[in-house]
């Protein structure tokens, strides 16, 4: 799993997530941000075709299921209070 999906795993909370690519995040936040509240599998392909991206419908579907119905600043905020909560490693310095 890469850096991006480990993390937006952790906004989603679910495993699943962990094979959903950041361009249809991305592309499901830009939606967002315009004031599309609730972003379609056309809205996102829209987006991503507008700037050459490949489309893999399965994944988008797999983001969609998974925001569905939830508000993305509660999942961003739920998100962030699990990345916040994993213990941080200790430093070790060397003298």
């Amino acid at each position: 799993m890469g850096a991006e999906d480990a993390c937006f795993a952790n906004v989603l909370g679910s495993n699943a997530a962990s094979s959903v690519r950041m361009k249809f995040v991305a592309a499901y936040l830009m939606a967002v941000l315009a004031g599309n509240s609730n972003p379609t599998a056309e809205d996102l392909t829209t987006i991503l075709e507008s700037v050459g991206c490949e489309i893999d419908n399965e994944k988008m579907k797999l983001l969609l299921s998974e925001v569905s119905g939830k508000d993305i600043t509660e999942l961003i905020a739920a998100g962030r209070e699990k990345l916040l909560s994993h213990e941080k490693p200790k430093a070790t310095y060397l003298k």
